[in-house]
């Protein structure tokens, strides 16, 4: 007599058990409205037998979405599982910030509030390293991608369902004077705040991250991180650069930027995406701060510079794209020295650059057009105003031990000077004399704008 044939699933090809588990996950994703009863997810099916599971988890432990919370089931489910450690493909992580009081968005961040917040974005970082460090072992295994999105709080106004337009929240019932909303944390840029000690990671070959709000990184931790993985061939950084009302601290971000950019070298990238956003003012009459830093007897923007240092130190780099608009100028072709270049991109293929009409310099690469009244430069300093508001004040209630009554705070006397635009006061005034107010535009080309293109030829 015949013995019977193996008919378990166990038995089945791998190509056939694959095709199974895509026809069992296709209603996941063609069907995302929610139905009248529970459904049941592919990862039910894992449980079928062995070679079942090992198909499940192919799809479900390919891409996964995490935040700081859920890195310990994150080590006990892949790190300490040495068949999973394959399997993933592409990470996202979300550090989370601590919690604060609903009082506390009556006042800006202070001091011990931002050294507070880096500590624990440091600490989940490190810890995220940390979990991954084990990847590394696994030979052969596919390339990892990995992603970072801004932090938050729980206390953000995004997480708790109470926003501006008042939906869930009452800042009157609450007795809660001021409120500040994001505002809150409008000038704090999320740095490291321990001596980190992040392990290499050889296994991540491309990596995304987002510090752009409503939360801003500074650039320093994403360049340190970018340091710890030497394997990565392509790199992707969003950041902020539209710090206008406290013109020391962003040109201190452009330095630290530039400064950071120098000292870490990727000599595996090949492809650079840069979003760098600077808003130029809508008033085209308004004349900003230098961002620049005296070299000799010289000046040159620092990020400019680099930036050129960070391109040229990659020997593979084929893809080059700034957008943003990004604020630069000819540094970032050539040395500070006019009509001397260092620049060494020998295998640059593409290079796109969507550059803003304001200089670093405070200048315009845009000369006025002369068909509009010339005016006199509009500089001014002022306390923390809303530049896209209508009110001409900002919680001056919300003042505190820690904060000017301008609503700035006292720890950062050097930054804390406001840059405006004037264009309210000039509304006013216009609208006083029974004039139509107009801005002016600039169209033609000035001769700051021809000399970065002839650097960058």
């Amino acid at each position: 007599m015949d013995a019977t044939p193996d008919m378990s699933l166990n038995s089945l090809p791998a190509e056939l058990t694959a095709c199974i588990i895509s026809h069992l996950a296709e209603p996941e994703t063609t069907d995302p409205s929610p139905p009248a009863t529970s459904k049941t997810t592919i990862s039910h099916y894992a449980s079928t037998c062995l070679k079942i599971k090992h198909a499940v988890e192919q799809r479900t432990f390919s891409s996964l979405r995490i935040t700081s919370e859920d890195l310990p089931t994150f080590e006990r489910l892949v790190t300490r599982c040495p068949s999973r450690r394959t399997l993933l493909r592409n990470l996202t992580f979300q550090p989370v910030l601590p919690a604060h009081s609903e009082k506390a968005y009556t006042r800006f961040e202070r001091l011990a509030d931002r050294r507070r917040n880096d500590e624990a974005f440091s600490a989940s970082l490190e810890r995220l390293f940390v979990a991954l460090k084990p990847l590394d072992e696994v030979e052969g295994a596919a390339p990892l991608r990995l992603f970072l999105v801004p932090p938050y709080s729980p206390s953000d106004r995004a997480y708790t369902g109470k926003s501006f337009a008042g939906a869930g929240y009452d800042s009157r019932a609450l007795g809660i004077k001021g409120d500040l909303y994001n505002a809150r944390f409008a000038h704090s840029y999320l740095r490291l705040g321990i001596p980190p000690g992040f392990p290499s990671l050889n296994r991540v070959s491309q990596f995304v991250a987002a510090g752009n709000g409503p939360r801003y990184v500074a650039p320093g931790p994403l360049l340190y991180m970018l340091g710890k993985m030497p394997q990565v061939d392509d790199l992707t950084l969003q950041l902020y650069d539209n710090e206008k009302k406290k013109s020391g601290l962003r040109k201190q971000l452009r330095i630290d930027f530039g400064n950071a950019l120098s000292s870490n070298p990727c000599s595996m990238l090949k492809r650079l995406r840069l979003d760098y956003l600077f808003d130029e003012p809508s008033d085209h009459r308004f004349v900003g701060k230098d961002m620049r830093v005296t070299c000799g007897k010289a000046m040159h923007d620092d990020f400019s510079l680099g930036l050129r240092r960070f391109i040229s130190s990659c020997p593979v780099l084929e893809d080059v794209q700034l957008s943003g608009p990004i604020c630069i100028d000819e540094t970032l072709f050539q040395s500070p020295e006019r009509g001397t270049s260092d620049v060494r991109w020998l295998c640059l293929k593409h290079f796109h650059v969507e550059i803003s009409c304001f200089r670093p310099d405070g200048g315009w690469y845009l000369a006025e057009h002369p068909d509009f009244p010339r005016d006199e430069p509009c500089r001014q300093t002022a306390r923390y105003t809303d530049s896209n508001s209508e009110s001409d004040s900002i919680h001056s209630d919300a003042a505190s031990d820690d904060a000017t009554v301008e609503g700035i705070p006292s720890d950062e006397d050097e930054n804390a000077s406001a840059d405006t635009y004037g264009r309210r006061e000039r509304h006013r005034e216009a609208l006083r004399a029974g004039e139509a107010y107009v801005l002016c535009f600039r169209s033609e080309p000035t001769e700051a704008l021809e000399f970065v293109w002839v650097a960058a030829a």
